[in-house]
């Protein structure tokens, strides 16, 4: 979907609960398509109205289907649920992005994938 510049987008994220997704499942709407059950990734849905740079209206839940989307949004769904990057790093199948300073005074980034990565 390409989006009318400057158009406003509305997005509305739904997290099911740990005891729901145990009882239940992944979400009917999960974001991410190739989750398991173990992943929370798979209790996320996300929702969004928009309009394309046609003109046309457009709302709906939006999926992806990216192996790695998984350990990007297990990361998302940690930070939303009050932990932190740090946290994640020890956790498996997640994406973890530090900075640090290098002897030269310049910031760096740098990104990895916890174990259970392919």
């Amino acid at each position: 979907m390409h989006l009318e510049k400057n158009a406003p987008i509305q997005i509305r994220v739904e997290l099911l609960t740990v005891d729901e997704s145990q009882r239940n499942g992944n979400a009917p709407t999960v974001y991410c398509t190739k989750a398991t059950e173990k992943d929370p990734a798979g209790r996320l849905s996300i929702f969004v109205e928009e309009t394309s740079e046609t003109g046309t209206p457009f709302a709906g839940w939006i999926r992806n289907g990216g192996q790695k989307e998984v350990f990007h949004t297990n990361t998302f769904v940690n930070l939303l649920e009050g932990g932190s990057m740090a946290q994640s790093s020890y956790l498996p199948r997640r994406w973890v992005s530090t900075t640090f300073e290098q002897g030269d005074g310049k910031r760096k980034k740098k990104h990895k994938y916890t174990e259970g990565c392919s």
